[in-house]
């Protein structure tokens, strides 16, 4: 894969459909890849979502798959150039942005969870994994996301006041659902809403004590 021609994005916009379903001879070649490519995740956060999927399908890989990886090789090869800028001259604030992909799995239809948190102009924890359950709601999928960054938002609050950093401003979180961003300020259950499990309205609980911003 040395001499392969780069791309600028791993993976294709919309996955509709797999290509082939044959299963790998030696699934120990493409296990070896995506665990490799677990390491580069820690410097490379671009890649987590992809990551996230082809790791999956560790125990029976398909040829698919492998294209998939082979791709991800092809992107790290385009952007090999790009790295996390860290820098000291930033604020301490805490923020956060965060996303899901609803439904995106095309086998079990479960959602994906993304986020990053930053400390100022530095990322620090950035994440990609599936949700537990099937969401029927997109807002269910969304806000779900929500609970979860505003749980590691919350966790590196304490973090920060142990080790004598305090959080002066209430942390933001960034989020591009409106529906979600309105349930965090007025919890008013209605039929969208009503089937969303009563722990996850700790965010309002949050925006309420003024710890956070949404």
């Amino acid at each position: 894969m040395v001499d392969c021609k780069p791309m600028s994005m791993p993976l294709e916009a919309k996955i509709m459909s797999l290509d082939s379903d044959v299963l790998l001879d030696d699934p120990s070649f493409y296990q070896g890849i995506v665990g490799t490519l677990q390491y580069l995740t820690l410097t490379q956060p671009s890649i987590s979502y992809i990551f996230n999927f082809v790791s999956q399908f560790m125990h029976a890989p398909t040829l698919s798959h492998l294209k998939m990886v082979r791709r991800i090789l092809q992107y790290i090869k385009g952007t090999i150039h790009l790295g996390l800028d860290l820098t000291s001259h930033t604020t301490l604030d805490l923020c956060a942005f965060s996303d899901s992909d609803w439904a995106g799995c095309s086998t079990t239809r479960q959602s994906t969870t993304g986020y990053v948190t930053f400390l100022g102009h530095n990322p620090i924890l950035w994440c990609a994994k599936k949700q537990n359950t099937v969401s029927p709601s997109s807002l269910e999928a969304k806000y779900r996301v929500m609970a979860h960054t505003t749980v590691e938002i919350t966790w590196l609050t304490f973090i920060l006041k142990d080790l004598g950093v305090p959080q002066t401003h209430p942390s933001m979180l960034f989020y591009d659902n409106i529906s979600a961003l309105l349930m965090t300020i007025n919890p008013v259950f209605h039929a969208r809403s009503k089937h969303i499990e009563l722990d996850y309205h700790f965010v309002p609980e949050k925006v309420a004590l003024d710890l956070l911003d949404t």
